[in-house]
């Protein structure tokens, strides 16, 4: 048996001194929808505080939106996709690929944070 690739991460990666500017301001916005009562070390996917929902994005209103940034907390990586690309990656991925991802756009006033135990919570600013 032969040792299985990951699924191919949708979209552009951002290059690291992009990705940090966007991720500094993406965290700044997003800081105050974070549980207090955990450690600092805990994934911001883990962390925010907000409607819990299923893997059924379909009543999201992002399903609209163009352009999404998805911020792999794992790895430290960014890239700008497509929320329909996201969506497909996330119901296709391997059962192993349980990177903790933020989802979010140029406007920073939602959030979609995936968790690595598959739980998707819902944040608005407001």
């Amino acid at each position: 048996m032969g040792i299985r690739e990951s699924t191919p991460k949708p979209g552009k990666i951002i290059s690291s001194g992009n990705a940090e500017l966007l991720v500094e301001n993406f965290s700044s916005e997003f800081r105050p929808h974070i549980d207090s009562t955990l450690a600092s070390n805990v994934p911001m996917a883990c962390s925010l505080e907000g409607a819990t929902i299923t893997d059924d994005l379909s009543n999201l209103p992002i399903l609209e939106a163009s352009k999404v940034y998805a911020f792999y907390e794992n790895t430290d990586e960014l890239y700008l996709t497509t929320i329909k690309a996201m969506v497909h990656y996330l119901k296709n991925r391997e059962p192993w690929e349980d990177y903790d991802i933020c989802i979010f756009d140029s406007s920073f006033n939602w959030c979609l944070a995936v968790s690595h135990e598959d739980k998707y919570v819902w944040v608005t600013k407001d």
